[in-house]
Parts: structure tokens; sequence; C-alpha cells
């Protein structure tokens, strides 16, 4: 029984591997260290017969044949987890809480915190971890239960659920503005630019005049590694942001601490979504919340009287 008990162990840490693809986000998930999740992988690889991982100082790889096994032994294992939490729920085995891990973009901050107030109003029993990035995970992986960012990534290890899209726009304070008049798309290249550094660069712009449709490319003056930051950048006076996100500016906008620059020009619009690992018996806990979190976003992120 408990050579068997140690099995699942293994086949545990190694599903959080193929989630993660970092053996230290694995040995986090999974409460033990790293050279714990590298002697269980070792000795899974021993036992089928094959490599699982192709093993590098940033990442660790899954195999085609690390693939085929996940999908294979995920149902199964996502079974035997949810019959486990159901029998020690009914023997009082555990805390009666409910818990959802979030990662989102920081730029989601005040969304997000009223977003959980409001449900948290209601389901007193649940509780939260939340982590803000300043920018989508570069390697297509989900360290949490539902993570929401604009991104065009996909992985067949995760569940995408299509959120309202967010139109961007320049910015700029009224100050600065008044020193530094952008009338034109031309103008843009006579003023600092900012942006941030998830942004492409040479930056591109679509408007329309009377009669043609424009694109041009810019090259950023000063970038951050968050929109947080360069919203207050904006505010600042430091140039014209390029672009800020709606759901960043709009307060800003509306109580004219920013105005709109070019409203003519169009930024890029961000499709955002909420990412979810893939699993045939999904957590009604997290289900409640995405479901709400959905609602709430198509109820919020709706900016066309801005």
């Amino acid at each position: 029984m408990t050579e068997r008990l140690s099995d699942l162990r293994s086949w545990q840490i190694f599903i959080e591997l193929m989630q993660t693809e970092s053996m230290s986000r694995a040995a986090v998930a999974c409460g033990c260290d790293v050279s714990q999740v590298s002697r269980r992988i070792a000795a899974l690889e021993k036992e089928v017969g094959y490599p699982l991982f192709e093993r590098s100082t940033r990442a660790s790889r899954p195999t085609s044949e690390a693939k085929e096994l996940f999908e294979r032994i995920y149902p199964v294992l996502s079974d035997i987890d949810r019959r486990l939490n159901a029998v020690t729920a009914s023997v009082g085995l555990r805390k009666h809480r409910r818990q959802v891990r979030i990662q989102a973009v920081s730029g989601l901050m005040p969304f997000l915190v009223r977003t959980i107030g409001a449900f948290r109003k209601m389901h007193e029993d649940y509780d939260f971890d939340v982590c803000f990035l300043s920018a989508p995970p570069k390697d297509e992986t989900l360290d949490a239960d539902i993570g929401v960012w604009a991104d065009t990534k996909q992985s067949s290890f995760l569940d995408y659920r299509d959120l309202r899209l967010i139109p961007s726009w320049l910015c700029a304070s009224p100050d600065f503005l008044r020193l530094h008049p952008v009338e034109t798309i031309d103008d843009l290249d006579r003023v600092p630019l900012l942006g941030c550094t998830s942004w492409v660069c040479p930056f591109t712009l679509t408007g329309t005049d009377t009669f043609t449709t424009m694109k041009r490319c810019f090259n950023m003056t000063v970038r951050f590694d968050s929109v947080g930051a360069l919203l207050e950048a904006a505010r600042q006076g430091l140039g014209v942001a390029a672009t800020l996100p709606a759901y960043a500016c709009v307060d800003d906008l509306r109580c004219g601490r920013l105005v709109k620059v070019l409203p003519e020009v169009v930024g890029p619009t961000l499709k955002f979504r909420l990412i979810r690992h893939k699993t045939l018996t999904p957590s009604t806990t997290v289900d409640a919340f995405a479901d709400y979190l959905t609602e709430a976003w198509f109820n919020s992120m709706n900016f066309d009287s801005v």
C-alpha cells in the first residue's frame, strides 16, 4: 500500500511538471523540493523506459511520449483526486474552505480586487491566492487555477475562454499636450512615446484621415515593465502613452487627468482570455468563480461611451 501511494505521488509530480514545465514550480505546487521532483521523474522514466522531459537550465520540455502519457493518465488521477477529496470532506479531515489561485497581469488589479470582494460577500467560505504578473508568461504555463491575460498562444494542456475585447488608446496629460501639441499622426515623431517592454517595437498605429487609412511604425522613448508604471508616467507628463488599455486609463479619462490623443488613431485591440487547466473532472469551486468573473468582465469592460 505504501509503495502504491508513493507511485501516486510520483504521478502527481509528473502532472504538475507537465503543466508548469518548471521543476521549481512543480516543487512548490507539490510541497516538496526540486531534488525530490528530479528523483521522482527519473524513477518514472526508468519505469516507463523512455525520457519524459528534455531538461535545460530554464525549463523541462515534455517529450512527445510524455504528452501521450499525460493524455492517458491525467483523467485517471483527476478522478482519484476528486474521490479522495469527497471522502476526506465527508469524514471531516479537511477544513470546509474553498480555495482559488489566480494569476493575472498587474493592470487588472483594480478589477480583480473589486470582483473578488463582491464574490466573497456572497461566498464567505472562499479563500483566494492572487499573483499579479508584469506580463503574460512566455512559456505557456499556468501556475494557478485561473489565469487572466491577453495572449494569442495556445497550449494543448490549457483551456481558454474568450473575454470581451479591450480597446487601447493614445493618452497623455493635459499639461503635456499644452507644451507639446499633437494634432496629426506625424506629430508623434516629435514627442516622447511611452510604452511597455512587452509591446512589439517598432510599434504600429493605424488611423484614418478624410480619404485614406494610414499605418505608421514608431519606436518607444521610454518603456516600462508594467501597465501600471506606464499609466503613472503618462499622468506625470513624461510623454504620450502608446497605448493604454481602456481598463487602465478609463477613470483618468473620465476625471480629466488624462485625455485621448488623436482619437481617430487605433491602438491594438487586446484579446483577453480566462485560462484554466484541462480536466475531465472540473472543480465546482473554481467553476463558480470563473463564471462570476466572466460575467463581471462582460458588465465592467464596456467602454463604448468613453
